[in-house]
């Protein structure tokens, strides 16, 4: 027999989500297309680095702290769950300038410009070009798995699962 388990009422959600907005800081964007100019920049960049020995898949997340303040996070091998070798990550701040976000790091420097990050090594030298990514959930689009009763929230809605 199925019974449905209640696991969170609305009435007990929107002083958590009432929490959760007074402490957010900056502006809220529901509309991809209408952001700022900070929020166009971060995201996730992904390419190939080119080095004296090698060439080497790097995934950067890229975010944006307000203000045109950013920073970089660098991960060899890929992001967590898509190649990252473990490996020690490494972090870099940078500010907007002119539309241009400058990385400096101890290899070199980076720089995003129309959703492209160009890296460079020391001497100068381009070294990599990686291409901001916008992901999207594989289960998008699809119906809810076999089971969920509902899965909503509203004025006197409940948020439920039926389980077997």
């Amino acid at each position: 027999m199925l019974h449905p388990i209640r696991v969170c009422s609305a009435a007990a959600a929107i002083p958590m989500l009432s929490l959760a907005l007074a402490c957010a800081k900056g502006p809220v964007y529901t509309d991809p297309d209408n952001v700022d100019v900070d929020f166009a920049i971060q995201g996730e960049y992904t390419g190939d680095l080119v080095t004296e020995s090698e060439t080497e898949k790097i995934e950067v997340q890229v975010i944006a702290l307000g203000n045109g303040r950013f920073r970089a996070v660098v991960y060899p091998g890929g992001l967590p769950g898509d190649g990252w070798d473990t490996s020690e990550k490494e972090e870099a701040a940078a500010e907007s300038k002119a539309g241009i976000v400058t990385f400096q790091g101890d290899d070199g420097t980076a720089t995003i410009r129309d959703g492209v990050m160009m890296t460079h090594n020391n001497d100068g030298q381009d070294s990599g070009k990686l291409q901001r990514v916008v992901r999207e959930s594989p289960t998008l689009g699809k119906q809810p798995p076999a089971g969920l009763s509902s899965c909503s929230m509203g004025p006197a809605q409940r948020i439920s699962r039926t389980v077997a």
